[in-house]
Formats: structure tokens, C-alpha cells, sequence
């Protein structure tokens, strides 16, 4: 399959699933392409740099090799990653046998943002009108801050207006190459900031 010359395709134009994972391709880096499938591995949507047909096989084929885990392990397989030599492949369950399956360049699907996958997978849910997960812990959000190191966040929103706010404190144990604040927004209400390698930012509340 080549994935780097052709252009980008959604399955269904203009559907509600195409949009959350379109959305989430262009947040994860050395994203190829996404396949949103279910128990049987048939393509329920898909976007990507890729041919369509090309997209479905490997999502069908991604599927079972997730029946195929649940059996070897006996257990129930909510994250499995399998590197190839150019591409590697990411795929997740998310709910009533249904699941998504990411395709990325080389072995970046290690490093997929764990908090925009959990996004993903609950904007899904909630579409497709499945259980939620319990609870959405990370919530995106844009921050504006000062110039000087170590650019400390001065301002943040979600959804909405920008709120200024005071940062009360760093984070301490974040990831590796993370930075985390706890802040008080001028609403009043306290949340923590968490600046990702990359450079996105996420609050573990809404701010709006």
C-alpha cells in the first residue's frame, strides 16, 4: 500500500464521524489514516492519505488481529500496537465490539497522544450514542503564555472566550517532556493545565 501519494479522502463527506477523526488524524503526528470499524471489521468511516479500498483492508484486518489477541490472552484487548518495517498500527477499542484503527509512519504509533486518543474514542461514544466512558479527563484548550522560559501560561480557553489566569503552582510527576500547572481562572475556578512535547495544551476540566 502507498499511503504518501495520495490525497486525503474522507469515506463518508460531511458525516459527524468523519469530522471526529479528521479532527484527531491532524492532532496525532505521522498519522496516515484512521478507520473507525465494527465487530466484524467492516468500515463504518475512515479518513486518511490513502486509497480508500486500501483503508478498509487493513482496518478488517486490524480488527481480527484484535479477536486474535482477546483470544491468545485471554483477556479483554483494549490497546494493541504492531510495528512493520514502514508502518505501524494502533488500535483501540471502543465500545459494543467497535473500535478504531490507526495507521502511522514507522513506530510513532507508540507515541500517540494518550489524551487524544481518549478524546477520540469518547466524541465516537457519544455520536454513535454508546455507554460513555466514565469520565473524560482531559479536556483540549488553547493557552497563551509569557514570552520567557519557562512559558508559564498567562491566559486559556476552550470553547469560549479567553480567561485570564494565576498560576498557583507546577505539576509535579508529569510525563516525561511535560509541563503541568495548576491555575486559577478569572471564573474562579481552578483547573491544571498540562502542556504536552508537542506543544498542545489540555485542562483536566472544561473552562467554559
Amino acid at each position: 500500500m502507498n499511503f504518501h501519494r495520495h490525497p486525503f479522502i474522507r469515506m463518508h463527506e460531511g458525516g459527524a464521524f468523519s469530522d471526529i477523526l479528521e479532527d484527531t488524524l491532524r492532532q496525532l503526528p505521522g498519522c496516515i489514516a484512521i478507520v473507525f470499524v465494527d465487530q466484524e471489521g467492516e468500515a463504518v468511516d475512515a479518513v486518511g492519505w490513502a486509497d480508500e479500498f486500501d483503508i478498509k483492508v487493513a482496518g478488517a484486518h486490524l480488527r481480527l488481529m484484535l479477536d486474535l489477541a482477546h483470544f491468545s490472552c485471554g483477556g479483554e484487548t483494549q490497546d494493541l500496537i504492531i510495528s512493520a518495517s514502514q508502518i505501524g498500527y494502533r488500535v483501540r477499542v471502543v465500545a459494543e465490539g467497535y473500535a478504531l484503527v490507526f495507521l502511522f509512519t514507522r513506530d510513532l504509533a507508540f507515541h500517540a497522544s494518550p489524551r487524544v486518543l481518549e478524546a477520540s474514542i469518547y466524541a465516537i461514544c457519544k455520536e454513535a450514542g454508546f455507554s460513555l466512558p466514565t469520565k473524560q479527563s482531559w479536556f483540549a484548550a488553547e493557552v497563551l503564555t509569557y514570552e520567557a522560559p519557562p512559558y508559564k501560561p498567562r491566559r486559556a480557553r476552550g470553547r469560549g472566550d479567553w480567561l485570564d489566569l494565576q498560576v498557583l503552582g507546577a505539576l509535579v510527576g508529569a510525563g516525561h517532556q511535560e509541563r503541568g500547572y495548576r491555575v486559577r481562572l478569572s471564573n474562579g475556578h481552578e483547573v491544571t493545565l498540562l502542556r504536552e512535547p508537542l506543544g498542545r495544551w489540555w485542562s483536566d476540566a472544561p473552562l467554559d
